[in-house]
């Protein structure tokens, strides 16, 4: 396999082989690197991971190898550098890079999607997408920031200098820069440190720092109409079926509104779950902004029978989500924070009553909106090559 793997009591050594021999990542290797995190997953005995290159390098970047016959990346649309970085962040043990050489491209996102980073004396890093007309693609335009800070991440990532270990550790890329001979000793020695630790604890660590989740607070600063109106302008151009434009939005910046709406919505949710009532009424009073999101029938094709009539329903729900989910990324985009909810769902009543909605809008979602008041945190996500079925 292009992984090889090393279990050191509680340690797993990941070594990466690199059967491309120009030294890039390949599928093979992505996908051995996919294989091997799901191995150590299904391992209770490992608790910390090493992950280094063979020979005298680390990973050069990402092999852009395309199907003779579809025309199309191996490793899919994204290509395998994406299922790899996934891998490594969707470990439940910390996972520490030994950077023995070369990491360029896709090989610095894998080291970027590690929990710790130490460098051999050899070892240098390299962004070159963008002077090859491409862009990192494997989460290093979100990773690098976060961990050199903006300023040493547009450096890196717009010129594309090669940097070496010691420049690295300036940046704050790497933690420690050791001799090329201790590299190995030392991160397995670090690993086993980790390997001490609660798991439980270490688990929930990693996932608090790594996870993605909604915000759920926001600073008291308003939205203006000129930003929601941009926002709702963006949800409008969603793909739709038969071009019906079936979604329709009702805008609540009112602070009593809001509370009335929360309250009214949390009477009709306790016959659900009392704990989603209460969860609702926090997330709803503490945005400065909620968009609810509806649908209607009124511009869709009415058919006698109920098979198509359901299919027509689904194809307008359809069609207002992904309204939402376009009004979400500009949003993100203006540097706004968002958190979906459906309670509307099983409060309908109480959203048309309060917001005043037509009788032919029929709730579907609520956004609350707002500038964030703390960092938004990331939540893993499966692999591609787990729910995704190629043909």
């Amino acid at each position: 396999m292009p992984v090889n793997i090393n279990k050191k009591g509680r340690v797993a050594v990941l070594t990466m082989e690199q059967a491309d021999q120009a030294g890039l990542l390949d599928a093979a290797l992505a996908y051995g690197l996919v294989r091997r995190c799901q191995q150590i997953a299904e391992d209770p005995e490992v608790l910390a991971a090493v992950l280094t290159g063979a020979g005298d390098r680390f990973c050069l970047g990402e092999a852009d190898e395309v199907d003779a016959e579809e025309g199309a990346f191996v490793g899919g649309p994204q290509g395998p550098a994406l299922e790899a970085v996934n891998a490594l962040v969707s470990l439940t043990v910390p996972i520490i890079a030994a950077i023995n050489g070369p990491a360029g491209g896709a090989g610095a996102e894998l080291a970027l999607a590690c929990d710790i980073r130490l460098a051999g004396e050899r070892a240098s890093f390299q962004f070159p997408q963008l002077a090859e007309g491409t862009l990192p693609r494997a989460g290093g335009t979100q990773r690098l920031p976060r961990i050199v800070g903006r300023a040493h991440a547009l450096e890196l990532l717009l010129l594309g200098d090669r940097i070496d270990a010691q420049e690295a550790w300036r940046m704050g890329l790497v933690g420690k820069v050791v001799p090329q001979e201790r590299l190995l000793p030392e991160a397995e020695a670090l690993a086993e440190r980790l390997a001490q630790k609660a798991p439980v604890a270490v688990r929930y660590l990693r996932e608090a720092i790594h996870n993605r989740r909604s915000i759920r607070r926001y600073t008291r600063q308003q939205i203006s109409e000129e930003t929601i109106a941009r926002l709702l302008d963006s949800a409008i151009w969603a793909p739709s079926a038969h071009n019906r434009q079936p979604w329709r939005f009702a805008v609540v910046r009112s602070e009593s509104v809001r509370s009335t709406l929360a309250k009214a919505m949390g009477e009709q949710l306790r016959a659900v779950v009392e704990a989603d009532a209460q969860r609702s009424f926090n997330r709803i009073t503490g945005a400065p902004t909620v968009i609810a999101f509806c649908l209607t029938m009124k511009e869709m094709d009415a058919y006698p029978d109920l098979r198509r009539k359901k299919a027509e329903y689904v194809m307008a729900a359809q069609s207002t989500a992904m309204a939402m989910q376009n009004f979400l990324l500009v949003a993100h985009a203006e540097g706004l924070a968002a958190c979906w909810l459906c309670a509307p769902l099983f409060a309908p009543d109480a959203v048309t009553s309060i917001l005043g909605l037509p009788s032919d809008w029929e709730p579907q979602g609520l956004i609350t909106l707002g500038y964030p008041a703390a960092e938004p945190k990331l939540k893993s996500r499966k692999p591609v090559e787990v729910v995704t079925l190629w043909r």
